[in-house]
């Protein structure tokens, strides 16, 4: 498509579509009904000329084999809209004016934006590479995650289920940030969080670096008020972490302290989702031993 383009009904697309202009004039792409790119399709923004700018003002399932987006904008209106499908929806900047969900795989690598909102839900996950100015972002679903892929973030003030830290440089931690579920800070990459000045911020549970955590206090060497502290996860501010439990992963060492220490026993909750409550690895029933046995064999 290399005019101004507008799709009034539904769009079901199987094959190869491409965008762009024959000159430097940029053309806008509207699609007003739902839109489907099923298994085979090939979306390309690509083509020479100058990049589109996409509406859609209804749901999206991208199921395509290949789906490739530029750097305009790509604006999400309506209301009650999804964003769902099996293949990752790669966009630089996105912007919501309308109200959405996000079902599926959706990653936004300069700004997510616009005065609407979004919705991760239980099987979203949201990679944010850049700003999240949205107006408003929740992404409190049991099971949703949101990452923070880039370099130097501030993090949404907002309440998470499963929050991660990823890329490099300090992930800024504001009033209202919460996490219900895991706070996972440099799984891959070199970040850290950097809580507010004084503040203590409630977070379900916390691995750093991969490794599970225990519960209770956490922060970088500056913030005092910490009982576990630690340079190399939290930048150096007098805010802190309070952790409300801990998890053990049967693919995920444990090293509660965060000093390097694995531990196979103690009271700890598999990542699983099947909680074993206390476990006293100086109790020695069979029960225990064996269970012991098995974790330390998983290390």
């Amino acid at each position: 498509m290399y005019r101004n383009f507008t799709v009034n009904g539904s769009t079901t697309i199987s094959g190869t579509i491409n965008f762009g202009s024959t000159s430097t004039t940029v053309r806008t792409m509207t699609f007003n009904g739902a839109v489907t790119l099923n298994s085979g399709a090939v979306w390309n923004e690509t083509i020479t000329g100058a990049a589109a700018v996409f509406t859609f003002a209804n749901s999206l399932v991208n199921n395509a084999t290949t789906f490739t987006a530029q750097s305009p904008v790509h604006t999400f209106s309506g209301t009650s809209m999804t964003l769902s499908g099996a293949t990752v929806t790669a966009i630089p900047i996105a912007m919501f004016t309308g109200s959405n969900n996000n079902t599926g795989s959706l990653t936004v690598s300069t700004a997510l934006a616009g005065a609407g909102s979004l919705a991760n839900r239980a099987t979203g996950v949201l990679n944010i590479g850049g700003t999240s100015a949205i107006t408003t972002l929740t992404a409190t679903a049991a099971g949703n995650t949101v990452n923070y892929t880039g370099t130097g973030q501030a993090v949404k003030a907002t309440s998470y289920g499963n929050l991660i830290f990823s890329g490099s440089g300090a992930k800024t931690m504001a009033t209202g940030t919460s996490v219900g579920g895991n706070l996972s800070i440099a799984p891959t990459g070199a970040a850290t969080a950097s809580v507010g000045a004084g503040l203590n911020l409630n977070v379900g549970s916390l691995a750093l670096g991969g490794l599970g955590r225990v519960n209770g206090t956490w922060g970088s060497t500056t913030a005092t008020s910490a009982t576990y502290q630690n340079n190399t996860y939290f930048a150096p501010t007098t805010g802190y972490l309070t952790i409300l439990d801990y998890i053990f992963d049967r693919a995920q060492r444990w090293d509660p302290e965060g000093v390097g220490n694995l531990h196979p026993h103690g009271r700890h909750q598999l990542h699983d989702g099947v909680r074993l409550g206390e476990r006293d690895s100086e109790q020695g029933d069979a029960d225990g031993d064996a269970g012991g046995e098995q974790l330390a064999s998983d290390l």
